[in-house]
């Protein structure tokens, strides 16, 4: 919709050159579908911060914070009545961002930074892992 802000957060840990990589990818200077549209979409680029980045990847149940910035928490969504854990999925087959993901419930969401400031909980929410070329996500 356009007017968007953002930030890009590198871990510390990374190289010089993987931080000047990422940050070509990033803003669309190799192509890869999403990252050449993204971009266009925001009004206000604030400069790239290095803040140390944790995540694990355990399905439904991922998590990933960016010190002191914000996190995101995902698990199981659960039937209301029996408190069963509940597994689907949706498949894009043509999507820009990724191909497959988990539903998820978000028990946590936040991110605080500038004049980005969002808090979300108990929410809908999907965990991937997504792989990208210079044409665009590609699984």
């Amino acid at each position: 919709m356009g007017g968007g802000k953002t930030r890009l957060y590198i871990d510390p840990a990374a190289t010089k050159e993987q931080r000047e990589a990422i940050d070509a990818i990033v803003s669309g200077k190799h192509g890869g579908g999403m990252f050449e549209m993204f971009p266009n979409t925001f009004a206000k680029t604030y400069p790239t911060k290095m803040k140390k980045i944790e995540f694990l990847y355990d399905g439904h149940d991922s998590w990933f914070s960016v010190d002191g910035v914000g996190e995101v928490h995902s698990t199981h969504i659960r039937n209301p009545v029996t408190s069963e854990e509940f597994e689907g999925s949706i498949d894009l087959p043509n999507g820009l961002a990724w191909k497959h993901a988990q539903v998820t419930a978000i028990r946590k969401w936040w991110l605080k930074d500038e004049d980005m400031n969002f808090q979300h909980e108990n929410a809908s929410g999907f965990v991937t892992i997504v792989r990208f070329s210079e044409k665009g996500c590609i699984g």
